[in-house]
């Protein structure tokens, strides 16, 4: 029984050693000389002075280089001016209901400032459309805090700070030690001309493996911090996978090893030092980011495919005459009725927007309408004319507050559109389709809710029926409002 119970152990303590590899310790100190340079570093980053104009070299303001924030210049702007069917519009206007969505981002995809979009609304006359659309926004983005208005010399790093940092630092020894002597030691050298053979060396020097090399006067040393070490092995690893046949013993005992310090790896890789810019709060950075982009400016581009169909009707048929068996008129049954593209664009500068647009499109209005070919160019102007609400430093008021949200505002502008003809319809006199010129006021609560005061001039073309006199004739109507129209959006 006892020998049964030591042969036991004895196979236990096998298979044991058979999954932990052989080991190459590092020097004892070097986990704390990759924690010191790895604390510098972020002391320095603290230190850096933010002013552009100073010699002593400019901190880029990482929240603004990291990829959350460019998606900020993509903020809806107060000055953008409502278009019905231009390729640039969010939203379904003309509709009775609808939903416009950004296939990439329901899948968390960042596409930045280029924007695919789609939507399906429900129009006057159960007419149906679907829309497909790119957007591309440009817009200058600024190299560092001073640009934003930010006049400081950094973020404290205090007491407090350094502490929390150097705890944390002190609980990735054990990760960096198992990857270091299990991992490090096993990984094959790349050759000199390779692009893997800098990696490869960064993560033995980085583990103590190998000395650092003397660099000739002039030339700034590496500075082997954690995350600069977790890189480089990460580095090192993908290039050994790379020159190593699948199948070959050398690879499989570093996929042995790889797959051993697997999770000690992933911790070391998912470590981010404090940023030296914490001490600025996102609302605010989102807020100087959007009136910054307003100061220089924003240009915007869209082309949109359209599509329309008539509804589909059953029953009765008023144009069925009693006794007839065909009608005059059939009901539609989801034949399409209209298919265009349109190209539009839009430039925005210090409360100012303006914009232009044309687009083709090959439809008719009713079933038993000819298929005609017509254009549908669009232009218009805005301004923001006076700002409601809290003032800011030197009491003028502010359009963004300092949360990153407008403040209520009045904009004034004009819009155009119209349908001109390519190929006219029988007895038409005038190319022109449809025409409407709105001199407008919106009252802005906020980006979601407005009210419009607008008086339209609109032109539409009517038809005179033929009769034994005179043929059929088509020409343009004009129309004005007695009283102002008001128009409330969400």
């Amino acid at each position: 029984m006892k020998w049964l119970i030591l042969s036991s152990v004895v196979l236990v303590a096998v298979e044991a050693a058979a999954q932990v590899p052989d080991r190459v310790p590092i020097p004892a100190t070097r986990f704390h000389e990759v924690m010191d340079a790895t604390f510098k570093q972020v002391e320095a980053d603290y230190a850096v002075t933010w002013d552009r104009d100073t010699s002593a070299g400019v901190l880029v303001a990482s929240k603004i280089s990291r990829d959350e924030t460019p998606r900020l210049f993509q903020a809806p702007s107060a000055v953008l001016v409502e278009r019905a069917a231009a390729a640039l519009n969010t939203s379904v206007e003309g509709a009775e209901a609808g939903i416009v969505v950004t296939p990439l981002s329901l899948f968390g995809v960042d596409t930045g400032p280029h924007v695919w979009t789609a939507s399906v609304a429900s129009l006057e006359g159960g007419r149906t459309r679907v829309t497909t659309g790119y957007v591309f926004q440009d817009s200058h983005r600024p190299g560092s805090y001073a640009a934003l208005g930010f006049q400081f010399q950094g973020c404290d790093f205090d007491q407090k700070k350094q502490d929390k940092l150097k705890k944390e630092l002190a609980t990735y020894e054990g990760y960096f030690r198992e990857v270091c002597e299990v991992l490090v030691p096993a990984l094959p050298e790349p050759a000199a001309s390779t692009r893997g053979n800098i990696s490869w060396h960064d993560a033995r020097i980085a583990c103590g493996h190998e000395a650092e090399p003397s660099l000739p006067p002039g030339q700034i040393a590496k500075v082997y911090t954690l995350a600069f070490s977790a890189t480089s092995i990460s580095k090192a690893l993908e290039h050994g996978r790379e020159s190593l046949p699948s199948g070959d013993a050398a690879r499989t005992e570093l996929e042995r090893r790889a797959s051993a310090v697997s999770g000690q790896l992933e911790r070391l890789e998912k470590f981010s030092p404090p940023s030296a810019d914490d001490c600025i709060e996102d609302e605010s950075l989102k807020a100087a980011i959007i009136r910054y982009s307003q100061k220089h400016g924003t240009t915007k581009f869209g082309v949109q495919l359209q599509y329309e169909a008539f509804p589909m009707r059953f029953g009765f048929n008023p144009d069925l005459a009693e006794g007839e068996e065909t009608p005059e008129k059939e009901l539609p049954r989801g034949e399409w009725a209209k298919i265009g593209m349109r190209a539009d664009y839009e430039t925005r500068l210090c409360g100012f927007s303006v914009q232009a647009g044309v687009g083709a499109e090959r439809g008719r209005k009713e079933l038993a309408d000819d298929i005609l070919w017509s254009l549908t160019p669009t232009a218009s102007v805005s301004r923001v004319l006076t700002v409601v609400g809290d003032k800011g430093v030197g009491g003028k008021s502010l359009l963004v507050k300092n949360d990153g949200t407008l403040q209520p505002h009045l904009v004034g502008g004009l819009l155009l559109t119209s349908n001109i003809a390519l190929q006219k319809a029988e007895g038409q006199v005038s190319p022109l389709n449809d025409f409407q010129a709105t001199l407008y006021v919106d009252f802005r609560f906020t980006e979601n809710l407005q009210a419009r005061l607008g008086v339209p001039l609109k032109g539409e073309n009517v038809e005179r029926e033929a009769t034994d006199a005179a043929p059929v004739k088509r020409d343009v109507q004009w129309s004005v409002p007695v009283f102002v129209t008001t128009v409330l959006k969400l």
